[in-house]
């Protein structure tokens, strides 16, 4: 917007004096000299304006109109599965709205969690924004090591939409590279930040 108005009024300057100095009817050398460097100047200050903002528009738009290769429209059901090494017994299926957990007294709480679609698309976004199409199928490290006595947490996620899916296991103990790593956390936060606030407050 600020590229256009600086358009407008760098262009209408240079008709202006232009208009002017064709009115005084002035002749000769200083007018060829002048008038060609209004038009000269004008123009470039119109390329250097609008060759920039032109590409800078294109890449803004092409951002956030990109085609993705997991369309919302083809969402069906996401499912993700949790806990200590291969032990997974904390799950959730969107689908079903099923969802069992371990809470803080190591007891399985089981509950009918269904999101709404504002949550869903929500979700879609973040992975979306996140790279999850692009992450590794299996992101392990030294599976051996322990956290404070526990063996690292394993997440299972898996989007399924109409004609194919996307199934990713991340284990804590992956250190190979930490911008992907931290891509993860950010994923798994999201999905149960909004589980959280979907789930029955007798959680604990």
């Amino acid at each position: 917007m600020i590229s256009l108005i600086i358009i407008f009024f760098a262009t209408a300057l240079v008709f202006i004096l232009s208009f002017l100095l064709l009115k005084k009817r002035q002749s000769g050398l200083t007018y060829r000299i002048v008038f060609s460097l209004l038009i000269s100047g004008g123009t470039g200050i119109v390329l250097l304006i609008v060759v920039p903002g032109l590409f800078g528009q294109k890449a803004y738009f092409s951002q956030i109109f990109r085609k993705t290769p997991y369309n919302f429209s083809d969402f069906e059901y996401f499912t993700i599965e949790y806990g200590p090494g291969d032990s997974l017994v904390n799950k959730y299926n969107s689908k079903t709205g099923g969802y069992q957990f371990l809470n803080s007294h190591d007891a399985l709480v089981k509950e009918n969690v269904h999101l709404p679609t504002e949550d869903l698309l929500y979700i879609h976004w973040k992975i979306d924004e996140l790279g999850f199409w692009n992450f590794p199928a299996v992101e392990m490290g030294d599976t051996t090591q322990k956290i404070s006595g526990e063996k690292p947490l394993r997440y299972r996620i898996t989007f399924h939409y109409k004609t194919k899916s996307k199934v990713v296991t991340f284990d804590e103990s992956y250190d190979a590279d930490p911008a992907l790593r931290d891509a993860n956390k950010r994923i798994i936060r999201e999905i149960m930040k909004v589980l959280d606030s979907e789930e029955s407050p007798d959680k604990n």
